[in-house]
């Protein structure tokens, strides 16, 4: 393959070297770019950079333009927007291996939310000029993509169903199925992305509720609490609790 011709290395959050090689691999978990043949997925990859967040820095806030698709690489980040009074709440949290900003990144609107690093971070940043133009190349990539932005669409609308029809209870309850959805086991730890208070306002809850349920969940012996890890220990206890 031909060689980028730009200065190929980067660190990491961790002070780590990143090269193509890694933003192939990057790539290559978003289903956005599984269809596109490996020389086009380097040629993306020459163009694309590896970006380095600290904690509590923003990638970008609400009403920037977007540059392109971004995808998290190390570190957590959260998606969320202010209220006039000043209220956060986090509509996603995101960890290595998701991707943000598909929808904004291919028309002229700003970017709708705001993205700030939880943790010191890594983020892959795909121009949207490259992507315009594998996209007239590569008719399947056009469906991946479509597929995942009609995936990302479905998703959210379960999740505003969720915030508006469910109770607070319910709502957590339904969190941590979720998450130890891929645990087969009666009894299974997970691990929160992030504080507490962030997850309350994901969930759309004050902190203090969050804790109430949580609090309320262990009275029942459903789970146990240890600062962000959560353990399980009746797993259809706890489905049966929130229906």
């Amino acid at each position: 393959m031909a060689a980028c011709g730009r200065d190929e290395y980067t660190s990491d959050s961790r002070g780590v070297k990143l090269d193509v090689g890694d933003a192939v691999a990057t790539l290559r978990t978003i289903s956005l770019f599984r269809q596109i043949d490996p020389e086009q997925l380097h040629r993306i990859a020459c163009q694309s950079r590896f970006i380095t967040f600290k904690k509590e820095q923003f990638i970008f806030h609400k009403g920037d333009a977007c540059n392109g698709i971004y995808i998290a690489v190390l570190g957590t980040l959260r998606l969320f927007f202010l209220s006039a009074e000043g209220k956060e709440h986090v509509v996603r949290i995101l960890g290595p291996g998701q991707s943000f900003a598909e929808a904004v990144a291919f028309n002229k609107k700003p970017c709708p939310v705001n993205v700030q690093a939880l943790s010191d971070a890594t983020v892959l940043l795909v121009p949207k000029g490259i992507i315009f133009e594998i996209l007239v190349d590569n008719p399947e990539c056009v469906r991946s993509m479509l597929a995942g932005l009609s995936l990302r669409l479905h998703q959210l609308i379960m999740q505003i169903e969720a915030l508006t029809l469910n109770s607070g209870i319910q709502r957590v309850i339904g969190y941590l199925l979720q998450h130890g959805a891929d645990l087969a086991a009666e009894e299974a730890t997970i691990s929160l992305p992030a504080s507490k208070t962030v997850i309350a306002s994901l969930l759309n809850l004050t902190p203090e509720s969050f804790s109430r349920v949580l609090r309320t969940l262990c009275e029942e012996r459903l789970i146990e609490v240890d600062k962000r890890n959560i353990r399980v220990l009746d797993l259809e206890g706890l489905r049966t609790y929130g229906a």
